[in-house]
């Protein structure tokens, strides 16, 4: 699956290539998105812990409304991406950013269950649009060849926002019992919208698809768009795949932060810089990944690192010492950074002329399905049962996922060769 990783290595002189991919265009889309995800990361993590310990709410009504907007993004994932790939990208990315900075900007003054609710669920309503966007944007703006490569730099790029976001909001703006960090972030997805429109609308005036589809070819309805992404094998597994890897993650915005407050002193405090130490490590060794895995089989590689990551979890939970957890945290990335390399690679190279934002919004559709279970069932299961049994589960989580990637590669091969 790393036909395109194989044939940019073959390049003798690699500071050509990075000239080539990194256009001025696709650089602004990549500072985007590490301000996109700074801004998520300094609320994101914390939102269980602020509705419970700021607002008051209880710690199972805390984790409903932490998840909920992945709720309203699971129902409106594939609609949005059909609206992405009709109405443009851009336009589309720009409209929900706005969205989602009023629905978090007003949560930060609600004290209300039921008007929290109602907030919550319409910032969810912006998220797969967002992120199918973005994605859908960078495809656009890229050759066919580079897609993958670029798609691990923009997974690189969100993760250092995820390093920048945590260190402002757990030392500067008192995450988890502050209303500040919503506030910022809301300040800072209005203007990213408002300067994303600006800049990119241009580049796109009058292309939902860019250059890929020829303009006479129409577009297919709402019910052909739902039927291609429910028959694509692929893309079901790849879906299927993510779904599994974001339960895993979906641990980090709900029990272990929660498991931080309630085991630690200061835990909140120590729990940002953990995470940002998490960030900080596939920061600096994706690009390495890329390049030292390109050649190898996709499959063994991905189980290698998925099992890694369920394996650190499965530390830290067990043991619970804060040692258990920085080791548990670097096992943790150092096997989200090996799988994500492989994952990355089939993501940029699995969508249909024309169909980016359908594809990346049906794939993060298995995330925001994730993120709904791992976080509302995560607390329920954490408080129920032991930390033990519900981090330790990650490693069995962990082998499904691995099982599901093979499959994804094999129907990947067999969908190209058909083509």
């Amino acid at each position: 699956m790393s036909n395109q990783a194989s044939a940019i290595d073959q390049e003798p002189r690699p500071e050509k290539r990075l000239k080539g991919l990194f256009t001025p265009r696709i650089t602004f889309v990549l500072a985007v998105a590490i301000l996109s995800s700074a801004s998520l990361y300094m609320v994101q993590p914390f939102l269980v812990v602020y509705f419970h310990e700021a607002v008051g709410f209880s710690t199972d009504a805390a984790g409903l409304l932490a998840a909920l907007p992945f709720l309203a993004a699971f129902l409106f994932g594939i609609p949005g991406g059909y609206v992405a790939d009709r109405l443009g990208p851009v336009r589309v990315f720009s409209m929900a950013m706005v969205v989602y900075a009023i629905s978090i900007g007003l949560v930060a003054f609600t004290h209300t269950f039921l008007w929290a609710v109602i907030l919550m669920l319409a910032s969810g309503l912006a998220i797969p649009v967002t992120t199918s966007s973005l994605s859908a944007i960078l495809n656009y703006s890229a050759k066919p060849e580079h897609r993958g490569t670029l798609q691990n730099y923009l997974y690189w790029s969100g993760n250092l926002g995820v390093v920048l976001g945590l260190l402002v909001s757990s030392q500067f703006l008192a995450a988890g019992h502050s209303n500040r960090p919503l506030i910022w972030m809301a300040a800072i997805r209005l203007g990213l919208g408002v300067l994303a429109f600006g800049v990119l609308a241009g580049a796109f005036a009058g292309k939902s698809q860019a250059e890929e589809s020829p303009p006479e070819k129409p577009r297919p309805s709402m019910a052909a768009a739902f039927k291609l992404a429910f028959t694509d094998k692929a893309l079901l597994f790849v879906a299927s795949t993510f779904l599994l890897m974001a339960v895993a993650e979906a641990q980090w915005s709900a029990t272990v932060p929660l498991y931080f407050a309630g085991h630690f002193l200061r835990g909140t405090t120590l729990y940002g810089p953990l995470l940002a130490v998490q960030a900080v490590i596939v920061v600096l060794c994706q690009p390495l990944a890329v390049k030292l895995f390109a050649k190898r089989k996709p499959a063994p590689i991905f189980a290698m690192g998925i099992i890694l990551l369920g394996v650190g979890l499965a530390f830290g939970g067990f043991l619970g010492t804060l040692w258990a957890w920085i080791i548990g945290t670097v096992l943790y990335a150092v096997g989200e950074v090996i799988a994500s390399t492989k994952f990355n690679n089939l993501l940029g190279e699995l969508p249909t002329p024309g169909n980016s934002a359908l594809y990346f919004a049906t794939i993060s559709s298995g995330q925001y399905l994730a993120f709904l279970l791992g976080i509302a069932l995560g607390v329920v299961v954490y408080r129920t049962f032991s930390p033990p049994a519900l981090f330790g589960s990650m490693i069995g989580i962990a082998l499904i996922a691995a099982y599901l990637f093979y499959r994804a590669t094999i129907s990947q091969k067999s969908r190209t060769a058909q083509e």
